[in-house]
């Protein structure tokens, strides 16, 4: 079963205050508007099991007028054309080739998709979506971001504890990231990640940041814990900061009682009483969420307490938002106004893909075209 929803959201452009961080004097040019167009949205409550959908983590195109996308609780890699027909629905719950314990992220390789289970080991499927390989990365127990064709791979994994300047009760966990050869060599290295200050500790913190690291060109890049700040590592360990016009996070205490009153509205006591007790102090985020294009747009999520805080939007940020897209100079190119519900999952040339969920918990896959200017 196919649901439409509203045909186009639509969205202009801003210009922010400078952050005093070096970037391109034209970061304060006029904008071109953009707009979204949707093409499909996929899902069923009572339907065929392949729409079926839990938690969609990667997409993108597979040809002109299909796409791919990775469920990681269905065990499930599945294709459809744009006008929602099944293409192939492989994948299952096992430890043997084509089976997932549990999936990390997926991507298309040349013409093929190939997913990766945390356990150590990446399904390769054709654009069919026949099994062409199953092999073991060199670490098992770790997040893999990103494999190329050489099966070099960017992967994150906690290296121990260190203190937490937000209070003696909440641990922050050192994350960092390796980029690893074929046969598990580092061929680069960032001891502490930044953006993951408190994700992986004991006892997440309501304002522990979201944004998920993303891979461009061979390069890590990673948002600021706090700051509206880019940090690319590339292959060759060299750094490179990006500051953006973006407003940088309301004060905790300030954002707990936004917190406070949407808990209040949800119903969830017990966590209000967890709010009661966390340590505030400082800034949140800036921002919530990150994708980048193969053609070098940084698309970004200012933080919004009220659907990014780790205790409301879960470990991906909230949905909706206003995304402001820069180009890797930190030169603001749009704002979209994201359509109420939808969460991003990638970005690959003209498409956007998303997910939903509606008010009986059904989730949804969605495709929009976009609309740069005039296209």
């Amino acid at each position: 079963m196919m649901r439409r929803m509203p045909g186009t959201a639509v969205f202009a452009a801003v210009c922010l205050l400078p952050l005093g961080v070096a970037r391109s004097a034209a970061a304060s040019a006029p904008q071109v508007e953009w707009r979204l167009e949707e093409v499909v949205s996929v899902g069923a409550l009572d339907g065929p099991d392949a729409e079926i959908f839990q938690w969609p983590v990667s997409a993108g195109l597979l040809g002109a007028d299909a796409f791919y996308l990775v469920d990681r609780n269905e065990y499930a890699v599945r294709a459809f054309d744009f006008d929602g027909r099944l293409l192939f629905d492989v994948g299952r719950e096992g430890e043997g080739p084509g089976e997932f314990g549990f999936i990390g992220y997926g991507w298309r390789v040349g013409e093929e998709i190939w997913v990766n289970d945390i356990r150590g080991q990446v399904n390769r499927f054709s654009a069919e979506g026949e099994l062409v390989e199953a092999f073991r990365v060199p670490r098992a127990g770790v997040n893999v971001l990103d494999i190329d064709d050489a099966r070099r791979s960017w992967v994150t994994g906690v290296r121990g504890t260190r203190p937490s300047s937000l209070g003696a009760t909440v641990r922050s966990d050192r994350v960092s990231a390796e980029l690893l050869d074929a046969e598990g060599n580092v061929l680069a290295r960032v001891d502490t990640l930044p953006g993951t200050n408190l994700r992986a500790s004991g006892r997440m913190h309501p304002f522990s940041p979201v944004a998920q690291p993303v891979v461009h060109d061979g390069a890590l890049v990673v948002a600021d814990d706090l700051l509206p700040l880019i940090h690319i590592f590339s292959p060759r360990q060299e750094r490179r900061r990006i500051g953006l016009d973006l407003p940088e996070g309301p004060r905790q205490r300030e954002a707990a009682e936004i917190v406070r009153r949407e808990l209040e509205a949800r119903g969830s006591s017990d966590r209000i009483l967890d709010l009661s007790d966390a340590p505030l102090g400082g800034r949140t985020p800036s921002i919530a969420a990150l994708m980048v294009t193969a053609e070098g747009e940084l698309w970004t999520k200012p933080y919004d307490p009220s659907v990014d805080s780790h205790w409301l939007g879960g470990w991906a940020g909230g949905a909706g938002g206003r995304w402001h897209v820069f180009d890797l100079d930190g030169t603001l190119v749009s704002v979209v106004q994201m359509p109420e519900g939808v969460t991003p999952i990638a970005v690959e040339g003209e498409h956007l893909f998303g997910r939903s969920r509606d008010d009986l918990g059904v989730t949804y896959v969605l495709v929009f075209r976009i609309r740069r200017g005039d296209r």
